[in-house]
């Protein structure tokens, strides 16, 4: 199984087309990850220039050259404008499971659009790399997250204390795992 393509994935679902991000994406990237509303449940910092979005995506460009990961943004069909994104990462080493990392803007939230995403993404992953299971974390107090996970047939497995890497807080991190049916 390999995470390196000749040519970025490309996925279309009803309403919306998950794509690699490009440097037509930063002011719509910008907007996403300078709301703190974006960060609420994470130990990211909201960016405060488009020059740390750009920073931000030649990292995330240089992992996915690299096999590291996938990063889709999530364009809406119908203002074509990126309304958020999905990653996989953390891998394992036979690369038959892997992390799912997932966020909406906030006003583009409980709309239905994080579910299409992520069953077209955990299609992918299972029936094209041929991955066995994914796991996604969700801070305990994030209810809609944890609900969407659930809705999507993953299951709790695990609860964990995460020290921030960005702040001293503590996250209360519960680990949702879907194997592949």
């Amino acid at each position: 199984m390999s995470t390196r393509f000749t040519e970025f994935p490309l996925m279309e679902t009803a309403r919306l087309v998950l794509r690699r991000l490009t440097e037509e994406d930063l002011n719509d990237l910008f907007n996403m990850r300078k709301d703190p509303d974006m960060h609420e449940y994470t130990d990211t910092m909201p960016d405060t220039s488009l020059k740390d979005t750009k920073e931000y995506l030649e990292r995330m460009d240089k992992g996915i050259n690299e096999g590291k990961w996938l990063l889709w943004g999530i364009q809406s069909k119908e203002t074509h404008k990126i309304i958020g994104s999905v990653s996989v990462w953390n891998f394992t080493e036979s690369r038959n499971g892997a992390e799912l990392g997932y966020g909406t803007v906030p006003h583009m939230q409980g709309k239905g659009y994080m579910v299409e995403s992520l069953q077209a993404v955990i299609d992918y992953c299972f029936r094209t790399i041929g991955m066995d299971w994914i796991e996604a974390c969700t801070e305990e107090g994030n209810e809609s997250s944890t609900r969407l996970l659930e809705n999507l047939g993953f299951v709790q497995i695990n609860k964990v204390i995460d020290q921030g890497y960005n702040t001293d807080r503590l996250y209360n991190m519960l680990v949702f795992r879907k194997v592949k049916q």
